[in-house]
């Protein structure tokens, strides 16, 4: 799973610093609408029930119950529009998160400074697919403590503590090692960490050395002895150039 929203990397790119990467960047689980939708979808039907059969004497009740009907679609309209543009995101160096429909705020919290970060998970949590992350840390009051409705929640929790600890987890597209890999390949650490091209902890330097002789193995070749041994044993065929033609001395005979 991708956790960096295009639609968060772009609306957050103008909170980010030069050298910031986003290690997760998202916005609330849909259950959060469930609460306002629900409200204004029951609203209706409890409406128009009472319309039909509430007494002509309660019409100015029956009014005051279609205004707020109103009202909770209003609610259920502005946590909508509220639900595409705010976002939760981590990075290498804090936490961030913005909201607000007419009044923007953006709540920060550098990562040395987080002591502790609770993951709370409802049934209803857990059926759904969201989680709630509850931030501690040293000093005074923060203005980022609780985040709720955190989507695909063990997988953001473990980077963010990887972040954290500084032992960020792989993306799950990265590379897996196989059953052909080379062990001893100078770059497989680095195609195991997940590094790319464009990652600040990506450094294409950063690759053990071998000695030349680890690459190449030269085949030994077998040893021919001196000039005796030659003799004795007479011409082989690992010979250059056979030496004897008569005999297994390799001596040429001569008649005089």
């Amino acid at each position: 799973m991708d956790h960096v929203d295009p639609h968060a990397k772009r609306a957050l790119s103008r909170y980010l610093l030069d050298d910031e990467h986003l290690v997760v960047a998202q916005g609330q689980h849909w259950a959060s609408l469930a609460g306002p939708v629900g409200m204004a979808v029951a609203g209706f039907f409890l409406v128009l029930l009472a319309g039909f059969t509430a007494p002509a004497k309660l019409g100015v009740l029956t009014d005051f119950a279609w205004k707020l009907w109103f009202i909770l679609v209003l609610n259920a309209a502005a946590r909508a529009l509220m639900w595409r543009i705010d976002w939760f995101a981590a990075t290498d160096k804090r936490l961030i998160l913005t909201y607000g429909l007419i009044k923007r705020r953006v709540a920060m919290m550098p990562l040395p400074k987080v002591t502790d970060m609770s993951f709370n998970r409802s049934a209803l949590g857990r059926a759904l697919g969201y989680g709630q992350f509850v931030l501690e840390s040293a000093g005074q009051e923060q203005a980022l403590r609780q985040i709720d409705f955190i989507r695909d929640p063990e997988h953001t929790y473990r980077r963010i503590c990887g972040e954290i600890f500084g032992e960020a987890e792989p993306d799950d597209a990265s590379y897996r090692p196989g059953e052909d890999d080379d062990p001893t390949d100078p770059y497989l650490h680095l195609q195991l960490a997940g590094a790319r091209p464009g990652d600040a902890r990506y450094d294409p330097t950063d690759v053990p050395v071998r000695p030349v002789g680890a690459f190449v193995q030269r085949p030994e070749k077998p040893r021919r002895g001196g000039l005796r041994q030659r003799i004795l044993r007479g011409p082989t065929e690992d010979d250059d150039v056979p030496f004897g033609h008569e005999g297994d001395t390799g001596w040429t005979k001569h008649n005089d």
